[in-house]
């Protein structure tokens, strides 16, 4: 039986999920607006915790996961004149991080 503490990974995902967004930002050139993304980032955190919650496992859907990420980059860059680029930028930034944590995994067997 895997155990999993919510805790670390509500703590890992908001961290995560902030430096995503905050490289974003940067790469996309947009101004940088600390506290949303944060506000992002924690309901981010919320949301990958609730994956593990009994009875919660639908969270698990790709449109879930779309819908959550269209919410956080709403939430992170809503007012922006450049949201559909930082939009796409963060969808590439995040691709590209799991796919490097999946080819470590895969290395690590």
């Amino acid at each position: 039986m895997t155990v999993v503490y919510v805790d670390e990974v509500f703590l890992l995902n908001t961290l995560v999920d902030y430096l995503l967004l905050l490289s974003a930002a940067r790469l996309a050139g947009t101004e940088i607006r600390r506290l949303w993304m944060l506000l992002a980032a924690l309901l981010g955190g919320i949301y990958a915790a609730f994956v593990f919650v009994p009875g919660f496992g639908f969270l698990e859907s790709p449109l879930y996961k779309l819908a959550m990420g269209t919410a956080m980059v709403l939430i992170a860059f809503g007012g922006s004149k450049e949201l559909l680029r930082v939009s796409l930028v963060f969808l590439g930034v995040s691709a590209t991080f799991g796919g490097g944590v999946l080819a470590l995994q895969l290395l690590n067997g």
